[in-house]
Formats: structure tokens, sequence, C-alpha cells
């Protein structure tokens, strides 16, 4: 059966010029092609969300996990075998063991992850091996730990490989530093990476908070550790202020401002900084009625002059649903609008 999606993209005319932005020049993409650009991506909405993995039950409460799975690769002429995953779950029907095989004429190769969990279902542990003469030998091992506040955000991930005397930690290895004010909100959260181990301070956030107690502005920026005096610089120059928020509990942890448009920190609109000044506005619109579902617009200095929409459509709590991402860029490489006057944004159907 297809399914109906609504998709925004026709265009009016008006009267009006548009000025350069910088800011989409440097957050440009590298081997993208421009104005207008549609960008689509079908997401397995099934598979993974924060860390976890989706779990289909069935009305009465069981639960519906895959035993094993087989997986294929097209050769051009035929499909070849790339191995079989057997799985073992516990009661909450997460992963404890993935056992792989794989065996032809000339070779087997075999391996075992097994998981450990904590009380809130997130991973705490996993080793890998490999399984020679029927024996399992670890060589490699993850472990991990949480935000006290936010429980399913870990804030240490240490990955270690065995080099036949003992583990070393690798590049899996990071740190993930948050500091609260009085209010017990986020006002700072830094990442430091593992290099030769020693802890290389590598990405911070900052939130400042207005008068309401909620964060309106916020800076993130990234270390120059290579320089004979390192010292932090704003990620590609940009900063953000006067931001409005559509929900926020004061526990912002994302990748960035844009990542800020779902779960509990949803933001409604902001300005937008590019080396000091003003460079245009962002503004989300949301789906009340279907969670993880938005637009978000990018703007000019003039609001009527759009950059870039971004769609997200979340079908994913449908247990065989997906999300579908859908990006329109109108600016070419000098940051220009490629469309030299105002559009609206009007709906069509895409068939999907």
């Amino acid at each position: 059966m297809k399914k109906i999606y609504t998709l925004a993209f026709c265009c009016v005319l008006a009267v009006g010029g548009v000025g350069a932005s910088p800011r989409f020049v440097t957050q440009k993409k590298m081997n993208t092609a421009f104005s207008p650009i549609k960008i689509s991506s079908m997401l397995n909405g099934s598979t993974e969300i924060n860390g976890k993995k989706i779990v289909v039950r069935k009305p009465s409460g069981e639960i519906l996990r895959p035993s094993y799975s087989v997986d294929y690769f097209w050769d051009g002429e035929a499909w070849q075998e790339m191995g079989t995953m057997n799985y073992k779950y516990d009661s909450r029907g997460l992963e404890t063991e993935v056992h792989f095989v794989f065996e032809d004429e000339d070779m087997k190769e075999e391996t075992l992850t097994v998981n450990e969990y904590n009380e809130n279902g997130m991973l705490v542990k996993t080793v890998g091996s490999y399984i020679e003469d029927g024996e399992a030998v670890d060589d490699s091992r993850k472990s991990f730990v949480y935000d006290d506040v936010v429980t399913d955000y870990w804030v240490e991930r240490i990955g270690e490989d065995y080099d036949g005397a003992e583990w070393v930690s690798n590049h899996y290895s990071t740190l993930r530093k948050i500091t609260r004010n009085a209010d017990g909100n986020i006002q700072e959260w830094q990442m430091s990476l593992n290099s030769g181990g020693k802890w290389i301070p590598g990405y911070k956030q900052e939130w400042k908070y207005g008068e309401d107690g909620k964060a309106d502005k916020f800076y993130y920026y990234k270390s120059d550790n290579y320089s004979v005096n390192p010292s932090w610089s704003l990620y590609d120059d940009t900063y953000y202020t006067d931001i409005v928020w559509q929900d926020t509990d004061g526990q912002m942890l994302g990748d960035g401002m844009a990542s800020f448009v779902v779960g509990n920190n949803r933001a409604k609109s902001y300005t937008v900084y590019y080396k000091d000044e003003i460079d245009g506005y962002a503004w989300v619109d949301y789906v009340d009625l279907q969670p993880g579902s938005y637009t978000m617009y990018e703007s000019f200095l003039d609001k009527s002059q759009i950059g870039r929409v971004t769609m997200v459509q979340d079908f994913s709590a449908n247990p065989y649903g997906f999300i579908r991402h859908t990006m329109y860029r109108y600016f070419d490489d000098e940051g220009n609008c490629t469309y030299l006057r105002p559009y609206l944004y009007r709906h069509s159907h895409v068939f999907v």
C-alpha cells in the first residue's frame, strides 16, 4: 500500500532584493549542487533512536525480536551470502549476545559480542571476541557511564583493544563534561578526545540564560590544540541569540543549534550571528500530532528570503515506520539567494 506525504515546495514571486549570507557558504557541504536542491533520505525508524533499539511488542505484551538474520550482497550476477547473525536477548528485549558466522569452502569467520545494560536499559559494557577452535578470545571492549540527570546520555565512553599483553585505550574513548547552574540547567558542555592516552579538549558548548530562566544564547566552540597557545574559537564563526523555545527543560544536549528540534528541548526561533554580525534568522514549525516531525526555515537578513528549508516527517512510532528527511537549499557558492525575489512555501504531494 502506498503512503502519501505532503511536501511544501512552490514559489510565489514578489518584489525585493537579497544580500549574500556568508554563513550559508561556511555551512554548505562539499560536492552538493545548488538552487534549489532537494536532498532526501529514508531512515529506518525501527533500528535505533537515542542509542535504544526499538522493541516490537504484541498487544499481549509478547516481545517480537529476530532470532537470526542473514546478510547478502549483489555481485552483479547473483546474491552472495555475507554471514549470519544469531541473537540472544534479556527479558526487556535487549540484545545480550550477537554471534556472527560466515563459512564457505575456503574460510570460516566467527565472532561473538556480549552486551550488558543498566537498570534504564542503556548499554554499559560490550565485549567483542573472535572464536578460535571453539573458544572465544576477547580482543575489544567498550564501556559507558551515563549522566545522573539525563540518564540516557553517556558522559564517558571508553574503547579498548587487546594487543596481546594488555588493554590499550583507542580513539573511541571520549569524555563529555556537563556543568549546570544553580537551577540545575546546563551551562556548559565540553568534549575531550583521547590521543595517545591523554585527554585533549575538542569541543565546547555554552548557554547563557535570560531573566525568565530559559537559555537565550548559544555558543559552540572548537579547540585549536595544535597552535603554540591552544585556545577556543567559535565553530563556523557562528553563534545564536534571542532563542525562543517551543518547550525546554534546561537539559540541552545536542550536536548544535539545529539539533534542538526533537525531545524535551525544541527551539521555536532564534537569530543567527556570523563573525559578530547578524546574518539571518531561523524558525521552526512543529506538527503537534506527530512528535519528531517539523519544518525548519533558515533565512537571510530579510526574513522573506529563505536560504534553506529542512523538513522531517517522523513515522517511527509505527513499528514498521521510518523517518523522511528532505532539505531544500536556495543559495549559491557565494551565499547569494538563488531566487532573486521572495517566495512562499506551499503544498504539493509526493507519493512514496
